[in-house]
């Protein structure tokens, strides 16, 4: 399923939990090959003036990178590992070295009190938007378990494709399906009341008659959550905190650039607050524009 996991390397604390959790995931989720990537920012400076002074790959890094790379070959005998250094934008850099190496499975560091960062920060969120293959943000000191995974269900393809990927990945998935309705707005001559008990009716049967036939048969999947929730984030959040759970899935919408500079996404929100690791699958072939990111949002 995914073959080939990238890892984004900071040559930081990040690096040692980003190792374990891909020793813990690359046999149930059948890798064979790792890249690991550091990328070191390049000074913006005026290429008038720099003359000869090209920039050079550290020595240091040079040896740390090996160093990793060694490491893990000995924890996980016949991986087929490489190690990747370059100079530049660090996050148009990443992208970069996913799509040549081509990817299924981006692994992001998140410090704890940050925000998602393969780098610091504002990089990392960048390469969450604009990634075009999965990607696994890991924050410090949890290591990704495959126990018990949320799942965000919306009814889009997305949505179905990030369960039964979950459902194959997981022991035991709880999809969460998260609605709003403006106070005040009957549906269908029916009191506010009645709207919401009709929709829970209609999205539990919808599930369960549309959804569910697509998640393999032998998968273990919890009955549908539902939930009232202004923002799907923090449904997902607080339902993974109710049941423990080790992951959040969640499908993500490939994006331009346009699209994700002017929208967020929730996706983005939960992998920016979740305290366990948080799984966005994507279909490497999906690219949406502004319109599309507008319809699925």
């Amino acid at each position: 399923m995914f073959g080939t996991i990238m890892i984004g390397v900071a040559l930081d604390a990040r690096d040692a939990f980003l190792l374990d959790t891909c020793v813990s995931i690359v046999g149930p989720l059948r890798a064979r090959r790792v890249v690991l990537a550091h990328v070191r920012r390049h000074d913006r400076l005026p290429t008038e003036l720099l003359g000869e002074l090209e920039p050079h790959p550290s020595t240091d890094a040079h040896t740390r990178m090996h160093a990793l790379a060694d490491d893990l070959r000995q924890r996980v005998p016949g991986l087929d590992v490489i190690d990747l250094y370059a100079v530049g934008n660090p996050s148009q850099e990443i992208l970069e070295i996913a799509e040549v190496e081509d990817a299924d499975l981006l692994l992001l560091g998140r410090f704890s009190e940050s925000g998602v960062s393969a780098d610091k920060g504002v990089e990392g969120r960048d390469i969450l938007r604009h990634s075009a293959c999965t990607t696994l943000v890991v924050p410090e000191g949890r290591p990704a378990a495959m126990q018990r995974a949320v799942v965000g269900v919306d009814f889009s393809r997305t949505a179905v494709e990030a369960l039964v990927a979950a459902a194959s990945l997981y022991a035991v998935v709880t999809p969460v399906f998260s609605y709003s309705l403006a106070a005040g707005i009957a549906y269908g001559g029916m009191t506010h009341e009645a709207s919401r008990t009709e929709l829970e009716r209609i999205a539990h049967e919808h599930f369960r008659d549309k959804v569910l036939s697509q998640v393999p048969g032998d998968a273990s999947v919890d009955p549908l959550v539902v939930i009232e929730s202004e923002r799907a984030s923090d449904a997902l959040l607080q339902a993974a905190a109710d049941l423990s759970a080790d992951a959040v899935v969640i499908g993500g919408h490939g994006r331009t650039r346009l699209a994700a500079v002017l929208l967020g996404s929730t996706a983005e929100r939960v992998a920016l607050r979740s305290p366990v690791p948080v799984l966005v699958v994507r279909n490497k072939a999906e690219r949406l524009g502004l319109l599309g990111s507008l319809i699925h949002r």
